[in-house]
């Protein structure tokens, strides 16, 4: 396979069916282009005549044998290298493609045992600078399939996916020269882009200094740096993440995962808020608990508070209406 010789950056999302590809291609996408990095998403099957055969075949509307379908593949990925991949490329663009050779072997190699004919048949492509296996599980793929799409294909079901993914992981193993990230999906976008620059950061410096440097050592840290800069000067982080990324890399120290820690909680509460209920919220009648433990019903409202009375002493207080309720007890 040969190593991608273009000013552009060729980076590659192969997963299992359902695991969410399509989607942080584009959120990818768009970060790059708001940065100034110009990007064009692309996607196989391709949308051409040997695309339409492939997909046509993976819906059951006609059958051939395993290897005819993976020399359809094949040819696709020709045709789709050399009409629209490597001209971008070329003129310095990015391109970012739902699937590649990884796809075809990792669900190709459930019924062709001969690993190494897949690998010979894609051997004149190029390799991705970047690719990203994203962590689903086979379940929930098949939950959103079917949720979103009327039929299901071929490979379609959740023992196949199974034995799919752990063809994934054996070509991540196999394929050491390749940078290949493994990415649990389930990330916000906020924590994915982090995630990414973190790991984009590892790509740009292996390919200016080589495979010699400390993975974080000043090199990687002012590669990582310059690109978290740049998304926050195009307010692409959340003001307050933002603050936090700023704050942890003033300090004069060697990266640590401490600081990415801190970044990465600040990351969880933004983007998964905690929505807080308040007295004001619950009706006569409920019972709630505070977080000093003390458990009360409400009684009735007064103006701007609320008379409850203990569960426990009988006693009765007035609360505030934006007391914070700890846990509900029993709804009214």
């Amino acid at each position: 396979m040969i190593k991608n010789p273009y000013p552009g950056k060729f980076i590659v999302f192969d997963s299992l069916d359902g695991a969410g590809n399509s989607t942080q291609v584009k959120l990818l996408a768009d970060y790059l282009n708001k940065i100034g990095k110009k990007t064009h998403i692309t996607k196989e099957p391709t949308s051409g005549l040997i695309g339409g055969l492939i997909k046509s075949q993976l819906t059951h509307d006609w059958k051939s044998s395993p290897e005819c379908l993976q020399l359809l593949f094949s040819a696709d990925r020709a045709y789709h290298l050399e009409k629209e991949i490597i001209p971008l490329l070329k003129k310095g663009v990015n391109v970012i493609s739902d699937r590649y050779f990884f796809s075809t072997m990792a669900y190709g190699n459930l019924e062709i045992k001969d690993l190494d004919w897949l690998i010979e048949i894609n051997k004149k492509f190029i390799l991705p600078d970047l690719t990203f296996f994203l962590k689903v599980s086979p379940k929930i793929c098949i939950q959103r399939i079917k949720k979103d799409r009327f039929e299901i294909t071929l490979f379609e079901k959740e023992e196949i996916l199974k034995k799919v993914w752990k063809n994934y992981e054996a070509l991540a193993k196999k394929f050491k020269n390749i940078y290949i990230i493994s990415i649990n999906n389930n990330l916000s976008p906020s924590k994915f882009f982090y995630v990414f620059l973190h790991e984009y950061a590892h790509l740009l410096v292996v390919q200016q200094w080589g495979h010699n440097l400390k993975p974080h050592g000043i090199e990687w840290q002012e590669t990582f740096l310059k690109l978290l800069y740049q998304a926050i000067e195009k307010n692409l982080f959340h003001p307050t993440i933002a603050n936090t990324i700023v704050q942890q890399f003033l300090k004069p120290s060697v990266y640590s995962r401490k600081r990415d820690s801190l970044i990465l909680e600040t990351i969880n509460k933004i983007d998964n808020p905690i929505i807080l209920t308040y007295v004001k919220d619950l009706n006569p009648g409920s019972i709630f608990q505070l977080k000093n433990g003390l458990q009360l019903k409400i009684i009735e409202k007064r103006r701007t508070r609320y008379i409850c009375q203990d569960q426990h002493s009988k006693n009765k207080y007035l609360v505030s209406s934006f007391a914070v309720v700890d846990k509900i007890i029993k709804k009214s």
